[in-house]
Order: structure tokens, then sequence, then C-alpha cells
């Protein structure tokens, strides 16, 4: 069977049922209840600095949703060349 009619899903597929994105004054209530939802997207961005609660909130999010990451500030879509810098 080919890849696009596969039904199971390794451990890092992004379940097909919706998801939320992730806002820092949601997190502890997230970690707290454990809401039924598939997934959160974050913005790679706010995640590109050395530890701290962020990243505490996010590795325990993580632990029990899988993450979707959408970088914002890298502009695909934009008339402007790469941003190596950015990528790196």
């Amino acid at each position: 069977m080919s890849d696009a009619g596969r039904t199971d899903r390794n451990a890092t597929a992004i379940p097909v049922r919706s998801g939320i994105g992730l806002r820092a004054p949601h997190c502890r209530e997230i970690i707290d209840s454990g809401p039924d939802i598939g997934w959160v997207e974050v913005h790679s961005e706010n995640y590109f600095g050395d530890g701290g609660q962020p990243h505490h909130f996010l590795e325990r999010i993580r632990a029990d949703y899988p993450l979707s990451l959408h970088g914002v500030g890298l502009g695909l879509g934009s008339s402007d060349p790469l941003d190596v810098e950015h990528v790196r």
C-alpha cells in the first residue's frame, strides 16, 4: 500500500482531529486539566531562547500532545530572500 493510503500512524503523527494554538495564558490550564484535544500548535519563535518557564510548560504539554510548529518569522510567502540567519 502506498504511504497515501496508510492508516497506521507513527508516534510523531499529528492526529486528524481538532487542535489549538498554544498561548502562554493557557499553559497552566492545559497542564492541570488535560483537555481532550488532538494537538497543539506553537509559534517556534516563542521558544528560541534558552530554558525558563515557557520551555518548562512546553515540555510538560508535549509529553501529552503532539506539537505542530508554526514559524511565523521566516516569511516564506514574501518576496524577500530567505533569511538564512533566522533558519539557523
